[in-house]
């Protein structure tokens, strides 16, 4: 298992950072200059991932026995059993995504920025939940719950980038997006059919003494804290979405730290 991680996470780098440095680099500097370069082909990457990831998440589920839409009872009773190759490959990838991402979170991101501590409490959040699911048994869980986040990051990177290179019909179109797709992925299907759906059945089965509580109780724990933290993070989407309208200007402000105006008077938000 740590061995198949280390690799994946290797892979996973080198195929990140190759495809970013030697393909989509040069593109943004297409439409941009210096740092915000480097910014714009960073969130294409991650894009990228998040696409192909969602799509892969996607063709496991519709092929899952144990998946319903609205019925996810099966998410509990196959606890434990074997994982297949296919949900196998898909989580150690998933797992060393995350891995990544939290590596160059502490080499590259600055500790002064206002959503540090938000991002690195998320980034520990969905590794210990995607790593614990599967050592656990749980992955049939841990796959929809992938799939779920994966969706609406999609949209999140684009409408930072789009933003980025000064094209804002396509941030306002990202943004509403990440909003729709944020408030009914995340905020109504993940706690009103995923964690009420964990929690009836899971319940049962630690009373029945065929599961472990102590698992249980913090897979709830980690689940209910990943939904508030959901909460906070749509109500500042729809903020910047409010003052973008009220404004008509096209912000960036939940994902940088300073904006700056440009010589064309609108807003292109940059990091410092």
């Amino acid at each position: 298992m740590w061995t198949e991680l280390l690799l994946s996470f290797l892979i996973l780098s080198v195929l990140r950072f190759g495809i970013e440095l030697l393909i989509l680099r040069p593109i943004a500097r297409c439409f941009v200059q210096g740092p915000l370069a480097t910014k714009v082909s960073t969130e294409w990457v991650k894009s990228i991932y998040y696409i192909v990831s969602s799509i892969a998440g996607v063709h496991i589920l519709r092929n899952a026995e144990w998946f319903e839409m609205f019925n996810i009872a099966k998410l509990f009773l196959g606890a434990y059993k074997e994982i297949s190759t296919e949900e196998r490959i898909y989580y150690i990838i998933q797992t060393s995504f995350y891995i990544h991402l939290l590596f160059a979170f502490f080499c590259y991101e600055e500790h002064g920025k206002r959503n540090y501590w938000d991002m690195l409490v998320h980034h520990i959040i969905t590794l210990f939940a995607t790593a614990s699911s599967m050592y656990c048994g749980a992955h049939r869980i841990g796959i929809v719950i992938l799939v779920l986040h994966d969706i609406p990051d999609i949209f999140g990177g684009l409408s930072k980038s789009s933003n980025l290179i000064h094209f804002f019909p396509g941030a306002a179109i990202g943004l509403v997006m990440l909003i729709v797709s944020w408030f009914i992925l995340r905020l109504c299907y993940f706690p009103y059919v995923i964690i009420k759906g964990a929690a009836m059945p899971g319940y049962e089965q630690v009373q029945l003494g065929t599961y472990n509580p102590t698992v249980f109780y913090l897979t709830i724990l980690t689940l209910v804290t990943l939904w508030c933290l959901h909460v906070y993070w749509w109500t500042c989407f729809v903020r910047i979405l409010r003052d973008a309208v009220s404004s008509n200007e096209c912000g960036d402000k939940y994902l940088s730290e300073t904006t700056v105006r440009d010589n064309t008077g609108k807003l292109a938000c940059e990091k410092e």
